[in-house]
């Protein structure tokens, strides 16, 4: 289902919401820098709308349809989208980058092939970019990991997935975070499926999110 991007903001008294996109819009992800949001919507190509003042600029990410996406701001202003899109026989996940002057990145992929992705989740931390999404293609919820000098891995956090008797495709979203922390790596099954990993830049968080049943 392809939907309509509104954007709600609070003017110290009242929201007020607009409409950025009438349709098209298959996922959608937000940062905020500088006071200004980004907008990034995965459909028939993967946009990004951003607002200055008043005005709502739009530019392209990447060309091609694209069926969810995620993003990360760094303090200098380099804008990460890591987003699942259609390859000859699958979805595949990739990963631009966009710096001032120098534009977009050309597009890198980060695994493939995947299946139907339905959810992909990005966190930034010391440098790094951290991403959960589910690989359907295996049965597996993933894990990739991209290291300051650019150098991207991946695993598998469980496989086949084990949340109870909800399947992925009913998952509401997925979240990664990240606390600066070393502790020891434990497994929690809270939230149906959560999975802690101690790594250098801290402790990696993965949970997905469905319904009650």
């Amino acid at each position: 289902c392809k939907e309509a991007i509104r954007y709600s903001r609070w003017t110290g008294s009242s929201w007020v919401s607009e409409t950025i996109l009438k349709e098209g819009a298959e996922d959608t992800a937000i940062v905020v820098g500088n006071d200004r949001p980004l907008i990034a919507f995965a459909g028939a190509y993967l946009g990004l709308v951003e607002r200055h003042g008043r005005k709502w600029t739009a530019t392209t990410i990447y060309p091609d349809s694209a069926e969810s996406v995620a993003l990360a701001l760094e303090d200098d202003g380099t804008l990460h989208a890591v987003f699942s899109s259609y390859g000859s026989e699958s979805m595949r996940l990739r990963h631009r980058y966009w710096t001032e002057g120098a534009g977009w990145s050309a597009p890198v992929t980060v695994d493939e092939p995947l299946g139907y992705s339905p959810d992909v989740s990005l966190a930034r931390y010391a440098a790094e970019l951290h991403v959960s999404y589910y690989d359907e293609a295996n049965g597996a919820l993933k894990y990739a990991h991209r290291t300051a000098s650019g150098a991207w891995s991946s695993e598998f956090v469980d496989t086949p997935v084990t949340s109870g008797s909800i399947p992925p495709s009913q998952w509401i979203r997925m979240e990664i975070l990240i606390s600066p922390t070393t502790t020891s790596p434990t497994e929690t099954c809270a939230t149906p499926l959560s999975r802690q990993d101690a790594r250098q830049t801290g402790t990696v968080t993965i949970r997905t999110i469905a319904p009650r049943t």
